[in-house]
């Protein structure tokens, strides 16, 4: 008999883990690496960022669901360090997928602008040696909290005392909230610029 109060939920879980997130892994490996192929060419160059999330997020599907497929029927495998390295990895690469996203929001909202040396920041040159890089360096240090604090306790990864309320405060703003805040501000402001251009060039007709 299972020991929780929901062992079907528990079964089904359990079905899902190790049928469902292989079938996602295989799906989601390929879909990246069309990306990253399509991507590659001259024409669709444009944006760097969108690139480099895809290679990002083939380090999210294998960090984050290898793992738990593995450990799923291995409960004494989730040790400390196992906690401690995949959830880091996996914060950090989510993040640096996230914040491309926006960086890519960025790159549209500085093209469409009138001022011409905002629109220098939509060169692909800026994206790759100072944006990209920025990226990479900031969730890479920002998460390291992760590799001190997580332990592992009754078979799952958690955290205890105030770290636990640091990592809520955490994944609220910085997770939950400022990325997606800042894709809308930047689609709202790439609008308003192209409404701007399109209303410049309506007048320049009518002259």
């Amino acid at each position: 008999m299972s020991s929780s109060p929901y062992p079907s939920l528990v079964f089904t879980q359990q079905i899902f883990t190790r049928y469902g997130c292989p079938l996602i892994v295989v799906i989601g490996c390929l879909g990246n690496l069309l990306n990253i192929f399509l991507l590659r060419k001259k024409t669709l160059r444009t944006v760097s960022c969108n690139n480099s999330a895809s290679f990002v997020n083939l380090i999210i599907l294998n960090v984050g669901i290898v793992p738990s497929i593995y450990v799923a029927d291995r409960p004494w495998a989730m040790t400390e360090a196992y906690c401690k390295s995949r959830n880091y990895l996996l914060n950090a690469s989510q993040q640096m997928s996230r914040f491309m996203v926006v960086t890519a929001c960025f790159d549209r909202f500085a093209l469409c602008s009138t001022n011409v040396r905002l629109r220098q920041f939509s060169r692909v040159q800026i994206a790759r040696q100072y944006m990209i890089p920025a990226i990479i360096i900031i969730w890479l240090i920002a998460p390291i909290y992760m590799l001190i604090f997580h332990t592992g306790v009754n078979n799952s990864c958690t955290y205890i005392g105030t770290v636990a309320l640091f990592n809520s405060i955490y994944g609220i703003t910085l997770v939950g909230f400022t990325p997606p805040c800042l894709m809308f501000i930047f689609s709202l402001l790439t609008f308003r610029n192209l409404k701007t251009k399109q209303q410049r060039q309506q007048v320049f007709l009518s002259t």
